[in-house]
């Protein structure tokens, strides 16, 4: 047999639970129809949401969820594909291959249809159970169809296959049985279940002119691959140095694609246990597909989070609209990091298009009303910090989401509490939640020229940084953490939740901390060392995070890869290779930590990949020399779709067009052309001073004699990074008039910052000198 769950091995041992879990296999469609095979029954399991891609409520996408779900029909068994015959299982997020001694089974969703296809290499019996309130409308040798009424809404389920599948359906039941259907699936002939899209029940007669085109499963799959094509082509790798980055790449794409519904919205998990629309991890998901050149259904996305936001009310919260755990108006915990991941999605809509559709009008007035909501439930004016109540998805003792689960109202038994070393926590003055509210505060200020926002990042971060000075083994404190009994204690890494740690030094942001590069180096080297039971989302945030300029790419590359490999391997409870864990190295069989395909997970490695050579700024692109692939194809980013040649060489020069653009890294924007660009790292000397990076926008950089003029777009606060030294530097507004700067040195790199808005000339000195490269 394939799986032997021995007793001996830890990582195989439930010890949740005196039962294993069932070996489950997963797949999704953008149609929001859930699939899931459970090899313990034989059973095929189908949630379908009518209402994605409709209604912007998410009350209509999220009518199959963790806790109440639509099924089509109560069982669909295919006897003889169980546990006992199955020899492994070809994953592929749309069309899965599933081994049986005797057998081989196929299952394929469809990109615009709640329908899933079947078909087998050798005869198949199929057996259908009708659930009792279902009325049958059509019961023939080829087709079964019934109307099911639920929480007041009809719905039409179908089977339908070829001739001489034979159904057989239960002789004249009484009224209020339920129906038992059974047919022979002919080898290789497609049988085809789920909502019927040509038959709505408001129809006065539903069997009317039924469907009777045989599924072929050839035009189905190409059907599949034509429209999937343009989605795996973007971000594509040529020449890979690791073979095994490319086929995870591609597998990611074509999973997130199936599992981003039409409305923009995604499941953290097909996997039933997180079978609900996160905030959190639909923005995680959809940055890393913007960071990977891919900005899948961003704008959709956003459309769904700002018609959705939380009513928060009761005792001991402020009243008013927020963003908290979950996509919907009343369901999930207060968690309010919810606003930081909402602006995040906003701000890479507006960076990306320029639109300001999302930061104006009612939604304006909306995002700054959930911006106020967290100041009034968390902000501490004596410490000028924000004092949390969650540690990612666990609560403060005593907080209004502590012991219940907010999802289904269901008491729980209070152990749900962030705890230290000197007991339960009732207030987390921690680097997360600061870190994620300077962000806020600045995305804020940048998209509206607010300088009252500005002004909140700033002084937050002077109550913020003493958490990033106070260092233990190079990496800052996680923060201060109010416990039950009045006292307080001071916490270093990986604090009481090592995720939200993680994510606090990582999610892109705004803080002018003078040593990020190191910090990140510092974590990253100790992610590598020891990744277990971190979240993968975490561990390619910190490889995104970490610029391989200043750092190298060795640990990244290897994290990634070992990330891949993980991945790659099939569980012995979810046999998927190829569907991305959300953990890496989690116990198997653990009811909420061996979980795949996790989405965000998914989105973050995308991100982590293509930022080895091709790293998104807040307002532009830079590259980098790599040795991890020869180029990128079909890079979408801000409008514009680039190929990219790489070289591992050293001191690179970057060639836009054919056009050499030397003295910066990061991509002016007067060189680019409105649709298709060729960018290229060249093996000539670098001239210094080089640009990097900056959270600027750069629009050209010209050479004049000894000088180089940098012509930018500032946002408020802004920070240049330079290899090299800067020799008589001058900075310049749009007025004509100085602008007060302060140049930072740091290890042959000197970090530029100054404060303005609009139109700015940086001019410096050329010089020859060696960098850190």
């Amino acid at each position: 047999m394939l799986y032997d769950f021995s007793p001996e091995d830890d990582r195989m041992s439930i010890s949740f639970s005196p039962r294993r879990e069932p070996v489950l296999i997963f797949l999704h469609s953008p149609a929001a129809l859930r699939v899931e095979f459970n090899l313990d029954t034989s059973t095929l399991h189908l949630w379908p949401s009518p209402g994605a891609g409709g209604s912007p409520d998410a009350r209509a996408r999220d009518f199959s969820n963790r806790d109440v779900h639509l099924e089509v029909f109560e069982a669909v068994t295919l006897p003889g594909c169980g546990l006992a015959d199955f020899e492994g299982c070809e994953y592929d997020p749309w069309h899965t291959e599933l081994r049986f001694s005797h057998q081989v089974l196929h299952l394929a969703v469809s990109h615009d249809a709640a329908e899933l296809l079947v078909w087998a290499e050798a005869p198949q019996a199929v057996e259908v159970v009708t659930a009792l309130t279902d009325t049958v409308r059509l019961a023939s040798d080829r087709v079964l169809r019934v109307e099911h009424s639920e929480r007041g809404k009809s719905f039409c389920f179908a089977l339908r296959g070829p001739e001489g599948l034979g159904l057989r359906h239960s002789p004249k039941p009484s009224p209020g049985n339920k129906v038992y259907s059974r047919g022979v699936l002919p080898p290789g002939r497609g049988m085809v279940m789920g909502l019927d899209p040509n038959d709505p029940t408001d129809r006065s007669d539903p069997t009317d002119q039924p469907d009777l085109t045989e599924p072929d499963p050839r035009q189905w799959l190409e059907r599949t691959g034509a429209w999937l094509a343009p989605m795996v082509a973007a971000g594509r790798l040529r020449d890979p140095a690791y073979p095994v980055l490319e086929t995870m790449r591609r597998l990611n794409q074509r999973g997130l694609a199936s599992m981003v519904d039409h409305s923009g919205t995604v499941r953290a998990s097909i996997k039933s246990i997180y079978y609900l629309i996160w905030i959190r991890d639909a923005v995680f998901a959809a940055a890393g597909c913007v960071a990977g050149g891919w900005p899948h259904r961003l704008e959709k996305l956003c459309e769904v989070l700002l018609s959705n936001p939380c009513h928060a009310k009761g005792p001991g919260v402020p009243e008013g609209r927020m963003f908290a755990q979950l996509i919907h108006p009343d369901g999930g915990k207060y968690e309010e990091d919810g606003i930081f991941y909402v602006l995040w999605a906003v701000f890479s809509h507006w960076s990306q298009t320029g639109s300001d559709r999302f930061v104006s009008g009612g939604r304006g007035k909306l995002l700054r009303e959930a911006v106020d909501w967290v100041d009034r439930r968390c902000f501490d004016a004596e410490r000028g910090l924000y004092g949390g109540h969650f540690a990612d998805e666990t609560p403060a003792w005593g907080s209004r989401d502590h012991g219940w689960d907010y999802v289904t109202g269901k008491p729980l038994d209070g152990g749900d509490h962030i705890r230290a070393a000197g007991g339960p926590v009732t207030r987390s003055y921690d680097i997360y939640i600061n870190t994620l509210m300077h962000s806020v505060w600045s995305m804020w200020a940048r998209m509206t020229a607010d300088s009252g926002a500005q002004a909140r990042a700033d002084a937050l971060w002077e109550g913020l940084r003493d958490f990033y000075e106070d260092r233990k083994d190079g990496l800052p404190a996680y923060g201060d953490l109010v416990l039950r009994d009045g006292g307080e204690e001071r916490v270093y890494a990986w604090g009481p939740v090592s995720s939200v740690y993680v994510w606090a030094l990582t999610l892109p942001n705004f803080l002018p901390l003078e040593d990020k590069d190191e910090v990140l180096a510092v974590l990253l080297k100790r992610l590598a060392a020891e990744p277990g039971m971190h979240w993968n989302n975490g561990l390619c945030a910190a490889v995104a995070a970490c610029d391989p300029w200043v750092n190298g790419e060795a640990d990244g590359v290897s994290l990634l890869v070992r990330i891949s490999e993980d991945a790659m391997k099939p569980g012995p409870w979810h046999p998927m290779g190829g569907a991305m864990p959300e953990k890496f190295d989690a116990p198997q069989g653990n009811l909420y930590h061996d979980i795949r395909p996790q989405a965000f997970a998914m989105g973050a490695w995308l991100g982590a990949l293509a930022s080895f050579g091709l790293r998104r700024l807040p307002h532009g692109l830079a590259l980098r020399p790599t040795g991890v692939y020869g180029g990128i194809g079909g890079h979408e980013a801000f409008g514009r779709t680039f190929d990219v040649d790489f070289t591992p060489e050293t001191d690179p020069v970057l060639r836009i067009n054919s056009e050499l653009c030397p003295h910066s890294l990061q991509v002016p924007e007067a060189l680019l052309c409105p649709g298709h660009n060729a960018l290229a790292l060249g093996g000539r000397p670098v001239e210094r001073p080089l640009l990097l990076r900056s959270d600027v926008k750069l629009i050209s950089v010209e050479v004049h004699g000894e000088r180089i003029c940098y012509t930018l777009e500032a946002f408020g606060s802004a920070e240049l990074v330079f290899e090299g030294e800067l020799k008589e530097v001058c900075c310049v507004g749009d007025d004509g008039g100085p602008l007060d700067m302060r140049v930072t040195p740091r290890e042959g790199r000197r970090v530029l910052r100054f404060r303005a808005a609009g139109r700015v000339a940086v001019s410096v000195n050329k010089h020859d000198g060696e960098g850190t490269g």
